[in-house]
């Protein structure tokens, strides 16, 4: 019980205000997107199971309106899970109107679930909750300022610079920037080293010029504090070097901090980078480490230099099956098609090759790789054949019912019209009975035949029985009327 009211009372700490690497991280998406390394890393967290990194983008999607309910609704019951497991950022965020609004939206009967669980922790946290939103992003900015943080002060300089929710200024953009590197932001040094005659200044006489030693000086900054963008750019002036021995190392090491630092292009060069090494396995293991990691963020050259590299060094094969079980959850058939037809990280199998591209409904490819398969396995793997194996007696029933049911409903028109004993628009009645179901019809139809008989009371009884079971069933009550009207 104490272990509980100590994690609850945690929660109250890191929750009754938001904490600064929350406010940081939303402030860093809402101005980069998913260009960021920062938010890179964050994606990769979330491949490792990370709680906290899931439930970021979890909401991130939830307040997407692009989104469809299904989606959202899938989203809405994730947050309450984590919620229920404990995680502050999701008990948190269920607290917020934000959440309700969605919650009511598209999944109406989990509220009573939800609404059970604020009221518990309302009890033992006893305050309000405010999502983060463009809004509070900013006025949350503006507070970390104050007290000097100097990412934050970074983060409004780009604001600044973009113009994006404030008014563009590259005066107050460049203040902030210098300042923010005054106080060792590698961020903020790296952007004023590498955009000043991007843009910064160009043209602008309230921004000063700034010297190539301050340049230079500015460059250093970033380096030192580890920033990925001029780590990356630094690897890039080492390698157009690369006949020169000397400048490999400093290549790599480089490529390596802007790459786990979450640097989408210094992972593929640094791939390129391990290749370059020679036929070593520990060099292709490592080039494929990075180059999956690439794929894995949508880098749009990874995948085909993995199956490259895969057919140049066809001796150094390692297991990819992980990145086989992602793109089968993905329905990215094609590339698990390549996979099986290359041999690429599993066993070569033409048969599964063929089946996947059939799947991906890639006819070239398929049709390639069929011509050069036994027709048994073709037979076996064919999506098509296998579909057609189970659908074609089903096909023939419903056809061979359909019929039937066409011949019956004739012939009862053709009695109805020739009755000379029911009046016209009684006929019309019966008719228009041809929407019964089918486990109503015998009954019906042997109502019908009496009524057209003559036997008026026979059908009486008929009907009065059935409606006993079916007193709704609309069409039979006009034919009971009607017998009743004509007895």
């Amino acid at each position: 019980m104490y272990s509980k009211l100590f994690l609850y009372f945690l929660l109250l700490l890191s929750t009754s205000a938001f904490s600064n690497e929350e406010v940081l991280l939303q402030a860093e998406y809402l101005i980069f997107g998913e260009r960021s390394p920062v938010i890179n890393n964050m994606k990769l967290k979330v491949r490792e199971g990370n709680g906290s990194a899931k439930f970021f983008f979890t909401q991130l999607s939830i307040n997407n309106k692009y989104i469809n309910n299904d989606t959202k609704k899938n989203l809405v019951e994730e947050v309450l899970l984590a919620a229920e497991s404990g995680l502050p950022e999701a008990i948190s965020f269920i607290h917020t109107e934000n959440y309700l609004d969605v919650l009511s939206q598209v999944y109406p009967e989990l509220q009573p679930k939800v609404m059970l669980l604020r009221e518990k922790n309302d009890l033992l946290l006893g305050h309000d909750y405010v999502h983060l939103n463009r809004d509070t992003i900013h006025s949350e900015l503006d507070r970390l300022i104050e007290a000097g943080n100097a990412q934050a002060i970074y983060l409004k300089g780009i604001t600044y610079y973009r113009g994006k929710q404030v008014e563009r200024s590259f005066k107050k953009s460049w203040d902030l920037l210098e300042h923010a590197a005054a106080l060792g932001n590698g961020n903020a040094a790296c952007f004023l080293s590498r955009n000043h005659g991007a843009g910064i200044g160009r043209g602008n006489s309230s921004v000063p010029a700034l010297s190539k030693e301050r340049e230079e000086e500015l460059f250093w900054i970033a380096i030192n504090d580890n920033n990925p963008e001029c780590n990356y750019h630094r690897g890039l002036g080492y390698y157009t070097n690369y006949s020169n021995n000397e400048a490999r190392k400093p290549a790599l090491d480089s490529y390596l901090a802007a790459a786990k630092a979450g640097h989408l292009q210094a992972m593929f060069n640094l791939a390129g980078h391990y290749l370059d090494q020679g036929e070593d396995k520990s060099n292709f293991i490592d080039a494929l480490h990075w180059l999956e990691k690439a794929d894995y963020l949508n880098h749009p050259k990874a995948w085909s230099h993995i199956v490259k590299t895969y057919s140049i060094h066809p001796g150094n094969k390692i297991d990819l099956s992980e990145m086989m079980s992602r793109h089968k959850a993905s329905n990215q058939n094609n590339r698990v098609a390549e996979m099986y037809e290359k041999g690429v990280g599993v066993s070569k199998d033409l048969a599964q090759a063929w089946f996947y591209y059939d799947l991906a409904g890639n006819k070239y490819e398929a049709s390639r790789l069929k011509d050069h398969m036994p027709p048994n396995i073709v037979e076996e793997n064919s999506i098509e054949s296998k579909s057609n194996k189970k659908s074609f007696p089903v096909l023939q029933f419903m056809l061979l019912v359909s019929i039937c049911i066409f011949i019956y409903y004739i012939a009862i028109s053709i009695d109805l019209i020739s009755s000379h004993d029911v009046g016209v628009e009684d006929r019309v009645v019966i008719n228009n009975s041809r929407g019964l179901q089918l486990h109503h019809v015998m009954t019906v139809h042997t109502a019908k035949i009496e009524i057209n008989k003559g036997n008026y009371e026979e059908a009486k009884l008929i009907l009065s029985e059935y409606l006993k079971d079916e007193p709704l069933d609309a069409e039979a009550q006009k034919l009971f009327e009607i017998a009743v009207k004509w007895s």
